[in-house]
């Protein structure tokens, strides 16, 4: 229940092995192997059923690295039924994932259909007994698989270097697996007998029930025949989709006769979904047994070996809780309807018949100019032959003189008058002259030399492990992932120009593919399935870089951050898996290494890392070039990255507060700007679509990330009485930019603000309610002082304020606050308020004066030339005198009785409504 194509391309791997039905060879190219392949899988086989091989030729003038960058084999296990293995084999020296899934390679199945998967997944630092068991389970099938091909020497090298790069996978495992799951083929031996017998070895209660799902049947119903003769269910659920099953009522009623089983039949409603899952359950008084895989419930599959029926290959589980299968079950039959039977079903075919060759040719191979073909059987001596290569050019030749091998191999030189291009080509024989020439199917040709030359190992860069919540495991991991973070983002021009000089060539060659891609029937745009999803996903700035590892490496790094601060919220009645799962279990912050001069190196370090990597990211928002090229996005992206890669070491203590409070400040005021200066946010705003705006911000919480991150440096500010005028006024700010604290943080579901606190504060720090963070915050956003009220008022359009201290009304040393600026009506409110300030802050005054005074020389006679406001607190008495440009002062309100705190409430109207009493 995963999503296999993102799952599949999520991790790096050296080597990918996958054995399917059939293939869909240009959406393998684009869609799997070219993204593994620019992270550094070099070595790739593909190895399918002999017929769909063929079908899938057809498709060679549509690719570019079939037999230059990979292999493709037919499989001959089954030489009277289908080769129907559906297995995944990724490795590296660290680790790898094995998938055994129910999924053919194609868009429908890696993207589409209603598939079962079940994962494997090895790590070398924690090693697993039953992954490495299955591991080696897997590789030992291909090998199987490899030896009974036509053409096992073209593989051979390819299993040599999965060993060669995949230590871990030549060791001997750790323990002996204990897990109740065993995988399972029938290379030699049916699977039914394999699973009995497991059944009686492990269980042999009585069988309760038996829940068969499968999109096919033999007609006979023979399978079924052995499942209820061997294991006797009191009752039988069969699960199938549409009328392509198989099934014959009348053969199926028979079966169903000679048992006391109560049975019954559904058919899936899935949308448009394809049911493409083969799972059979049985449910015992001991448990529940699970076999998943790419067996379909019919004899071929399960009563067979190979050798007189189809490949397959399972899954079998077991879990004492019968029910622990059912959430599963449930959501794939909660629409089943009863199925008619009533009607003969159709048989789909799901292997067509192929046609037959007067000769077969197993395999083809060139070294340079040198042709080696390998046929099934000996051709008649002296025969007239014409080499037939088919691809994006198409050319032929003929041959006289040849020999043959004893293993019926022909070895010919290719004319220079033939062209052998670095593209994919298919080869095919014509024997003999004329209407009574015999021709041969068609084969992939491999070019050996290309294979060698992009089928070696990849040097990889060494970066560090990416931790869940990016929480370091220790001080040296600390500086390791600041190192990678300076090397990764793209936080000036130099780092930029350096990722988009990669892009733009990597674009121009993909239109030039696309020009002669798009001639043909295939659309790549084809490969992308509309699916139903939780939220609006949109773009990351992942797509910023051309190379892939950087490209996995910012993802791995953005989910680990996401972690902390996005949770998605279930969404009732929708049956798909999530994506990503996001978890949040932080461990303890790492303690400082035992030496005492060495702790303190690596704090520096810490320090100057975080200094550095704040001080590019400011400088690339002064940067006009840089602004004009970087996507919106990703500087988005970049500044969550790294406020939260802030907090989580500030609160693991590895970071000290002078540190962390100088960066934090400049990281905001860089991407939220400061008064007057609008930061990165304003061209994120406009540059981005509203749509994808709102679900960025919704899904990194971008907001109460940085309402929680201002809490934390306001917090630490209190400290410093010097600073608190500074930090309100920076609060301020934020709050005309992001909104009340209250409305933001009050928007989070409980959980969500619970996991951003809990990464963000030190471990220790008692959960503070959103809503009493919020009134904290603005309490500190209250204070003002001389220099920050001047800053402020100096934001408003031509104004020039200052303070001083002069004679007024009688009164010596009379604070006064004198601003020039353009006055309108709307500015009376904004004069008293800023009046208000000026009275109550830094200390209240007894006494205040302030003019403000329009700079236009000339004025009609109802423009607002001068606003006085007087006020001594002694007195209550206020003066409030606007001055027209008649003379006149309207309104003028000059009273006593005005209390302070009746003033900072009151706005110009409710004074004027006062009226004067002198």
């Amino acid at each position: 229940m995963i999503k296999l194509l993102t799952s599949l391309k999520r991790q790096p791997a050296d080597n990918c092995i996958i054995l399917t039905y059939n293939v869909d060879l240009p959406f393998y190219e684009y869609m799997v192997f070219e993204p593994l392949y620019a992270a550094g899988c070099r070595n790739a086989l593909v190895v399918c059923d002999p017929v769909q091989y063929e079908q899938a030729l057809r498709d060679v003038p549509l690719l570019k690295h079939a037999g230059q960058r990979y292999l493709l084999l037919p499989g001959r296990t089954s030489p009277s039924g289908a080769f129907h293995p559906k297995l995944i084999l990724l490795t590296s020296d660290g680790g790898g994932r094995l998938y055994v899934t129910s999924g053919n390679l194609t868009k429908a199945g890696y993207t589409r259909n209603w598939e079962v998967v079940t994962l494997f997944e090895y790590h070398s630092n924690k090693p697993d007994p039953v992954a490495w068991t299955a591991f080696r389970w897997a590789f030992d099938v291909v090998s199987q698989v490899i030896d009974r091909s036509a053409a096992p020497e073209l593989a051979a090298q390819r299993l040599e270097q999965i060993m060669g790069t995949t230590p871990w996978l030549r060791e001997e495992p750790p323990l002996s697996p204990s897990a109740q799951a065993w995988l399972l083929h029938n290379l030699d031996r049916p699977l039914w007998a394999q699973v009995l017998e497991r059944y009686q070895q492990e269980d042999g209660s009585p069988v309760d029930e038996a829940v068969v799902v499968s999109p096919f049947f033999d007609g006979g119903a023979r399978a079924i025949a052995a499942l209820l003769a061997d294991c006797h269910p009191q009752r039988l659920r069969l699960y199938t989709q549409g009328p392509g099953h198989g099934l014959s009522p009348r053969v199926l009623e028979a079966v169903l006769g000679r048992h006391p089983v109560k049975a019954e039949a559904y058919d899936l409603e899935l949308g448009a979904r394809r049911l493409h899952a083969k799972t059979l359950l049985l449910r015992t008084q001991s448990g529940v047994w699970a076999a998943t895989g790419s067996a379909n419930f019919s004899a071929p599959a399960w009563l067979h070996p190979a050798s007189s029926g189809n490949t397959e290959l399972i899954v079998l589980r077991f879990e004492p809780d019968a029910a622990h299968f059912d959430t599963w079950l449930g959501r794939l039959t909660i629409n089943a309807m009863p199925l008619d039977l009533s009607e003969p079903a159709e048989l789909e075919q799901e292997t067509p018949v192929a046609s037959q060759p007067s000769f077969e040719l197993l395999s083809a191979s060139r070294e340079g100019r040198r042709l080696v073909l390998r046929l099934a059987q000996a051709l008649p001596a002296g025969a007239r032959l014409t080499v037939q290569l088919a691809g994006q050019e198409t050319a032929q030749f003929c041959c006289e003189c040849w020999q043959t091998a004893a293993d019926h191999t022909i070895v010919l030189q290719v004319p220079a008058s033939v062209s052998l291009p670095d593209t994919p080509q298919v080869v095919s024989l014509v024997v003999g002259p004329g209407p009574k020439a015999s021709a041969s199917n068609p084969v992939l040709l491999h070019n050996l030399q290309a294979l060698r030359h992009f089928g070696q190992p990849a040097v990889r860069r060494d970066r560090p492990h990416i931790p869940p919540a990016m929480q370091p495991e220790s001080y040296e991991h600390c500086v390791q992932i600041l190192e990678m973070l300076h090397d990764l983002l793209a936080t000036n021009s130099e780092q930029l120009r350096r990722h988009r000089g990669i892009l733009t060539a990597q674009a121009r060659q993909r239109e030039r593919q696309m020009e002669v891609e798009n001639e043909g029937e295939y659309d790549p745009e084809e490969h992308f399935v509309d699916e139903q999803i939780r939220r609006r996903v949109v773009t990351s700035g992942a797509e910023l870089y051309a190379d892939y590892p950087d490209q996995l490496t910012y993802e791995s790094v953005l989910r680990a951050i996401l972690a902390a601060v996005y949770h998605p919220a279930p969404v009732p009645g929708d049956g798909s898996p999530e994506d990503i799962s996001f978890t949040l279990d932080l461990p303890e912050p790492p303690p400082p290494p035992d030496d005492a001069a060495e702790a303190e190196r690596l704090r520096t370090r810490i320090a100057n890392g975080f200094r550095r990597l704040v001080r590019n990211f400011a400088q690339g928002t002064n940067d006009e070039t840089y602004m004009a090229e970087v996507p919106p996005r990703y500087l988005a992206e970049l500044f969550v990255i790294i406020g939260a890669y802030l907090r989580v070491v500030w609160r693991s203590g590895m970071l000290d507060r002078d540190c962390f409070l100088d960066c934090s400040r400049e990281l905001f005021g860089a991407f939220w700007g400061k008064a007057g200066q609008p930061g990165a946010w304003e061209q994120i705003r406009t540059g981005m679509p509203d749509d994808e705006l709102t679900a960025f911000m919704a899904q990194v919480q971008l907001g109460a990330q940085s309402w929680l991150h201002a809490y934390i440096v306001s917090e630490q500010t209190q400290e410093d009485e010097a600073d608190i005028y500074e930090l309100a006024a920076w609060l301020r700010h934020l709050h005309a930019v992001l909104g009340p604290p209250a409305d933001v943080l009050s928007a989070l579901r409980i959980e969500d603000y619970q996991r951003l606190w809990r990464a963000s504060t030190p471990a220790d720090a008692e959960l503070l309610p959103a809503q009493a963070l919020a009134e904290q915050l603005n309490n500190w956003s209250r204070p003002y002082n001389d220099a920050t009220l001047l800053s402020e008022i100096s934001t408003w359009a031509s104004a020039e304020p200052h303070i001083s201290y002069a004679t007024q009304a009688g009164l010596s040393r009379v604070p006064s606050l004198e601003v020039t600026m353009p006055l309108t009506e709307e500015d009376l409110d904004r004069c008293l308020r800023v009046f208000v300030l000026f009275l109550a802050w830094p200390q209240a005054k007894s006494v205040a004066w302030a003019r403000f005074s329009s700079p236009k020389p000339e004025v009609d006679t109802d423009d607002i030339q001068q606003v006085t406001i007087f006020y001594r607190g002694d007195e209550h008495s206020l003066l409030f005198a606007v001055k027209r440009g008649s003379g006149k002062y309207h309104p003028c309100i000059d009273r006593y009785g005005v209390t302070a705190q009746v003033l900072a409430r009151a706005s110009v109207s409710d004074l004027a409504a006062l009226g004067s009493d002198r």
